[in-house]
């Protein structure tokens, strides 16, 4: 299919066009350099790098997305890598109300004793490390209860036999000797 660009047009633009690429090229060569040098002068790049894209976004996002880590991370039943002190980044020590983070803070809870119980631990009582009776205990127990049966459901299936394959027949199988 034949352009309708004209001939002049077309090598104007690839002109410009390679000339941004050579120095993009340059560019991008420079920042790799640079960012060799700082590494052996002991910077540690990808914190700083980290550090450059934190400080360009506006700084209630950047809080907001401290806080969804934090969330992310109890939703897995973990932490973060550092201590997160929600008053760091807010005037106010949260914006949900307490029965949400209540809430949230049972089902971190209870998402630890469901990996308890996935893990194979004994006996929800023994390893639940919350007072007796409380909810934060009671929480633990309900997911170590749902982890241990996940668990003894997949170990019954990788029991079973495995299902025999059927070989597809032969297409000369399906002929009839008509002799």
């Amino acid at each position: 299919m034949p352009s309708n660009v004209p001939p002049e047009v077309y090598l104007l633009h690839r002109r410009e066009i390679a000339e941004a690429r050579r120095v993009a090229e340059e560019s991008a060569a420079k920042y790799r350099l640079t960012l060799k040098r700082a590494d052996r002068a002991g910077i540690y790049t990808k914190d700083m790098l980290a550090l450059i894209a934190l400080q360009r976004r506006d700084p209630e996002e950047a809080a907001a997305s401290f806080r969804r880590m934090a969330e992310y991370a109890a939703m897995e039943g973990k932490s973060l890598p550092v201590p997160l002190q929600p008053d760091l980044f807010s005037d106010s020590q949260s914006d949900a109300p307490k029965e949400v983070v209540e809430e949230f803070r049972l089902q971190a809870i209870e998402q630890d004793g469901y990996m308890a119980g996935v893990g194979g631990t004994e006996s929800s009582l023994v390893h639940n490390i919350h007072g007796a009776g409380t909810k934060e205990a009671q929480a633990w127990a309900r997911g170590w209860s749902k982890g241990a049966e996940f668990k003894k459901n997949c170990d019954e299936l990788a029991g079973e036999e495995e299902p025999k394959v059927v070989q597809p027949r032969r297409r000369a199988d399906n002929i009839v000797n008509l002799q």
